[in-house]
C-alpha cells in the first residue's frame, strides 16, 4: 500500500493545470506554489525533471544534476517549501497558493471539506509506504470505519486518522522490525546446550529465559532499543508535529523532548 502524489490546484478559470510543465509553466498559470522541501530525505526530482523535458518513461536513474538546475527556474514562484502535510492544504484553503504538491489523503480531505480544489493525475506520482497502508485501513472510508458501518456499530464514519493511537499504531508497525532483527540474531547465537543443561539442574522455562536468555542477549537487545529510538525522532517528528498541527493537539514522547532540548 502506499500514497499518491498529485497536482493540486485552485479551481482556476479556463484550462486547468495538466502536468508538471503547468507547475513551472507560471505565465499560463500566474500565482504563488508550495512544493515537498528539498531538503528532505525524499526531494521530488521527478516532477522537477518532467518539466525540464525529461519524458516520463526515461526518468529512471534520475538525473540529479538536471533536477536542480530546473528548480532554480521554478524557486522564485515556490513561497513555501512544505514539510508536514497540513501546510499545502491549509495554503490552498487559505488562498495563499494556486498550486502545490501534495499527498492524495490530504487533497481527498480538503475536497471533503467543500474547498474549491481539484487534483491532476496526470504523471502523478506513487508512493508505497507504510504509512498508506494505515491510510486505507483507518481513512474516514477505509476499512474499519466500512467494517463498523456494514457490523451497525457506527452509523457514520469516525475519525481514526491523525490521532495519537492510529500514528502510535502506525510507528509500532514501522519500527517493530528494528527491534526483533537484533534480538533473534542474539537467539541464534545463543548456545542450545545451555538451555539443556540448565533444565537438566532443574531450572523451569521461565527461569531459563530470567537467568540465561535474557542475561546472555542484553547486549542486542540494547542494541535494538537505540536502533529503534535512532530511527524514530524523525518520524516522529513528523507524525506527532504534522498531526499537532492539524488537531491543534499533540502528544510529546521521549524523543520529541529530547529533539526540543
Amino acid at each position: 500500500m502506499g500514497s499518491g502524489y498529485g497536482l493540486p490546484h485552485r479551481r482556476l478559470q479556463g484550462a486547468a493545470p495538466a502536468s508538471w510543465a503547468d507547475l513551472w509553466y507560471t505565465a499560463k498559470f500566474p500565482g504563488d506554489r508550495a512544493m515537498y522541501s528539498i531538503a528532505d530525505v525524499a526531494p521530488e526530482m521527478e516532477f522537477a525533471l518532467m518539466p525540464a523535458g525529461v519524458p516520463p518513461e526515461k526518468l529512471y536513474p534520475l538525473d540529479v544534476d538536471k533536477a536542480p538546475a530546473s528548480y532554480d527556474k521554478i524557486k522564485k514562484s515556490v513561497v513555501k517549501w512544505w514539510q508536514t502535510g497540513v501546510q499545502p492544504t491549509q495554503m490552498l484553503s487559505d488562498r495563499e497558493i494556486v498550486m502545490t504538491t501534495v499527498w492524495n489523503a490530504r487533497m481527498t480531505t480538503l475536497q471533503e471539506q467543500g474547498v474549491p480544489a481539484a487534483i491532476s493525475w496526470n504523471q502523478g506520482l506513487s508512493n508505497s509506504d507504510a504509512w498508506g497502508s494505515w491510510m486505507v485501513l483507518l481513512g474516514r472510508h477505509g476499512i474499519m470505519n466500512e467494517a463498523l458501518l456494514a457490523m451497525h456499530l457506527i452509523t457514520q464514519p469516525i475519525r481514526l486518522l491523525n490521532t495519537t493511537l492510529a500514528t502510535e499504531i502506525a510507528m509500532i508497525h514501522i519500527l517493530l522490525p528494528h527491534m526483533i532483527l537484533p534480538i533473534a540474531n542474539a537467539l541464534r547465537q545463543i548456545d542450545p546446550s545451555l538451555r539443556r543443561a540448565a533444565s537438566v539442574l532443574g531450572a523451569t522455562p521461565l527461569g531459563t529465559f530470567w537467568q540465561v536468555i535474557l542475561p546472555l542477549s542484553m547486549l542486542d537487545v540494547a542494541a535494538g532499543v537505540v536502533l529503534v529510538f535512532v530511527v524514530s525522532i524523525p518520524r516522529q517528528s513528523r507524525g506527532f508535529r504534522n498531526w499537532a498541527a492539524q488537531s491543534g493537539r499533540g502528544t510529546l514522547t521521549r524523543p520529541l523532548i529530547l529533539l526540543a532540548a
